[in-house]
């Protein structure tokens, strides 16, 4: 294979990924979450959640609501320090903003910028009792 051979393959195994890792490096802006965690960044964050989250989670954040018999497997209860993809703010992130078809959990890059991401990391610390 030339050179240009490798610089296509390169590039097309960096579009369609490398698997799970790859999100994380591309989607993850940092290990933790670059906000401050505060009053402010948890209200806003409350407010996104409200408007992108309660449907599925609740808006106590236990996923104890209606959408749980129409999925293929409940909402996560993100009350409880038991995270399905880990609890580091950057998986938090890349779940978010990447979805998880497996769980029914759409991506939402779409309709959340990186920063508002951030936000909604804030208040789900928030809900899971880290208060600042």
């Amino acid at each position: 294979m030339d050179c240009w051979g490798i610089v296509l393959a390169l590039g097309v195994l960096t579009l369609i990924g490398f698997g799970e890792a790859s999100h994380q490096i591309a989607y993850a802006q940092a290990d933790r979450n670059p906000l401050d965690i505060n009053i402010n960044t948890i209200r806003r964050g409350r407010q996104l959640y409200s408007l992108h989250c309660v449907t599925c989670h609740g808006k106590d954040g236990r996923g104890d609501t209606e959408m749980r018999e129409f999925l293929k497997t409940p909402p996560s209860d993100l009350t409880d320090d038991q995270w399905n993809y880990g609890g580091h703010d950057s998986m938090l992130f890349n779940v978010i903003h990447s979805g998880r078809e497996e769980r029914d959990m759409p991506a939402f890059r779409e309709k959340l910028t990186k920063e508002r991401t951030w936000y909604v990391i804030s208040y789900l610390r928030y809900l899971g009792g880290d208060r600042p």
